[in-house]
């Protein structure tokens, strides 16, 4: 056996384990850092980096905004991705709105001369140019290439099921004032939709299922109160994560960021029972989540520590 696969069999019962229990899996997931001058906060950053490698989880999920707001020139970017192979573990990488659909428009009356969907071209040839996942020990992974977006991904670990959704903030460049941006979001939900269905069908016969993206659905500006608008970008999704969490009756985990607010809670624990979530710490907070998941309890997503620097 391949040491990365030794690894992420071994992170499946990290508590003693009788043959009636079913097996823990602890993985580690973050987002939404580093931000700011690059002397500041990438020396911190890196030492969380190397504290996630000591806690050799079986896989990392990074749920986007690898970098600041309006900080998209190639050089950063770079350097950041070269971060992620600075992890031991495969690393399962959703893009955040900070990659791209922030790249343009206007920042303090001063016009942005980047084309975010030139941007998104770059990070999927930099960061999804392989049908793997990242990390020092990547490992291969299904993925939505076919239909060009390579971002969206699943992988198996054990007995859980872990999928990526290329779904961002900033209203999901969904911008009524551009024609460009509406199409490209209307086909990028499309392309979402279907691979959402597709991989919790996938995953059936799954203890778990964990599903990984950028933005925050449930905030007023994302057209939600107790439930989604009709003009929401996020109610397509949205809906069908409580559909199919409730129809497969095993426990969904929504894993994001973009808020920079940690929790961890149930969005609708009277009619979508199986659905939980998580967002990851977000900058100034330069903290990781050690996560872990036992599908037979009655809280089956606890954050079993936080990772800090």
């Amino acid at each position: 056996m391949r040491p990365v696969l030794m690894g992420l069999c071994a992170g499946l019962c990290l508590s003693a384990c009788s043959p009636e229990d079913k097996p823990v899996l602890r993985f580690v997931a973050l987002g939404d850092a580093p931000y700011g001058e690059p002397a500041q906060v990438h020396p911190p950053y890196r030492a969380l980096l190397q504290n996630i490698n000591a806690a050799t989880p079986p896989v990392v999920v990074h749920v986007g905004d690898t970098h600041g707001d309006r900080t998209c020139n190639t050089p950063l970017m770079k350097v950041l991705r070269g971060f992620m192979d600075e992890i031991s573990a495969p690393v399962l990488y959703t893009p955040g709105d900070n990659e791209w659909t922030d790249c343009g428009g206007k920042d303090s009356e001063v016009v942005l001369d980047v084309d975010p969907l030139e941007r998104l071209s770059y990070l999927r040839k930099t960061y999804f140019q392989t049908n793997t996942t990242l990390g020092a020990n990547p490992v291969p992974v299904q993925n939505q290439a076919a239909r060009g977006y390579p971002e969206n991904a699943r992988l198996r670990v054990g007995s859980v099921g872990f999928i990526t959704l290329h779904v961002v903030g900033s209203n999901n460049n969904f911008r009524p004032d551009n024609l460009e941006a509406v199409k490209e979001f209307m086909a990028r939900n499309a392309a979402n939709v279907a691979w959402l269905s597709d991989s919790m069908d996938h995953f059936a016969d799954a203890d778990a299922i964990v599903v990984a993206l950028h933005a925050d659905m449930f905030t007023p500006l994302s057209g939600f109160h107790k439930g989604w608008h009709r003009m929401s970008p996020y109610r397509d999704i949205g809906i069908l994560l409580g559909q199919k969490s409730s129809a497969m009756e095993k426990p969904v985990l929504l894993l994001y960021g973009d808020s920079h607010q940690h929790k961890v809670f149930q969005p609708f624990p009277k009619y979508r029972p199986y659905l939980h979530a998580i967002e990851v710490y977000g900058f100034p907070d330069i903290k990781a989540i050690e996560i872990a998941v036992d599908p037979t309890a009655r809280k089956p997503f606890t954050v079993s520590r936080v990772i800090s620097p």
